[in-house]
């Protein structure tokens, strides 16, 4: 089995200038104008090297407004992928019902069966505090009856040929709990042909002692540095350079990653393509995972 896992973070340059970063990092709890998000030009591109790779399941997160969703949906289908599309992350800077949520979409040539998912709230108080402030005067009343608990992250569970494939995504610090109750979930299945794959905000160390005293049958997978691509192309040279070392040394080194059952699941071979070789315009490598169910 092929599998591709590519976090597309909306599209959102971080490459060229300190001004486009900054209005980046700030576009989760303060950009309200959807039109800041880009738009169609880079779905093309996706399925175009969709097409060139011809993974057997891909795993695209963070795709952003509607628009975007049904755009890779459609191109999915055409290229004979089965898709299945979840709301992952809740956008409360963000007005426009359109824009409201950031999707995952699961996209197979193999026949699937989705058996769960599972959403978290976060309890850090910034981050609640943010989007509780960006969520005020809005018209929605329902938005207000949601201040209590902000989406945060979640984990679909499937059935894929004879695998089972855990697709997961956390953005706060709480993303430690959530990959508790799954790792306790993938020991108590029945099925040693366990695959996890995921974008969280964790260093490689932390992941690996929760699975080891959790499930120890569970092994990470060896991937090159993911995160972040920025800069490369800015003219401010010194501060632009010192920001991204700042970056690759200290602020989420890995945040994706992905585990294996050794016992049900060989590793043929595993590629981290960095922007710089897929062309794609993200701050992510593009995982591209060569497996097979022994």
């Amino acid at each position: 089995m092929h599998f591709l896992q590519a976090n597309i973070w909306m599209w959102l340059d971080h490459q060229k200038s300190l001004h486009k970063w900054l209005q980046s990092m700030r576009a989760f709890f303060l950009a309200r104008n959807p039109d800041f998000f880009r738009k169609n030009a880079e779905v093309e591109s996706y399925i175009d090297y969709i097409k060139k790779e011809n993974p057997d399941v891909c795993y695209l997160t963070e795709v952003c407004w509607i628009e975007q969703r049904d755009m890779l949906v459609s191109g999915l289908e055409n290229c004979w992928y089965k898709t299945h599309t979840i709301e992952w992350f809740e956008l409360w800077n963000m007005q426009e019902e359109s824009h409201r949520y950031l999707y995952h979409i699961m996209a197979s040539k193999i026949d699937f069966r989705h058996n769960q998912t599972e959403q978290q709230y976060t309890s850090n108080s910034v981050i609640r505090f943010l989007k509780w402030k960006n969520g005020l005067n809005k018209e929605d009343i329902s938005i207000s009856e949601k201040i209590a608990g902000i989406l945060d992250g979640g984990w679909s569970r499937y059935t894929i040929w004879d695998m089972e494939v855990w697709l997961m995504h956390a953005h706060s610090i709480d993303q430690t709990t959530v990959f508790y109750n799954l790792m306790a979930g993938l020991a108590s299945s029945g099925n040693n042909r366990q695959v996890l794959v995921w974008d969280v905000n964790m260093k490689t160390e932390f992941s690996e002692e929760i699975a080891r005293n959790i499930n120890p049958n569970i092994q990470r997978i060896e991937t090159n540095r993911t995160y972040p691509y920025c800069f490369t192309q800015s003219k401010w040279w010194i501060l632009t350079r010192t920001i991204n070392w700042k970056m690759l040394s200290w602020c989420l080194p890995f945040p994706d990653q992905a585990f294996v059952n050794p016992i049900g699941v060989g590793i043929l071979n595993t590629r981290s393509l960095w922007p710089e070789v897929t062309w794609l315009k993200t701050d992510h490598a593009v995982n591209h995972f060569y497996l097979e169910s022994k």
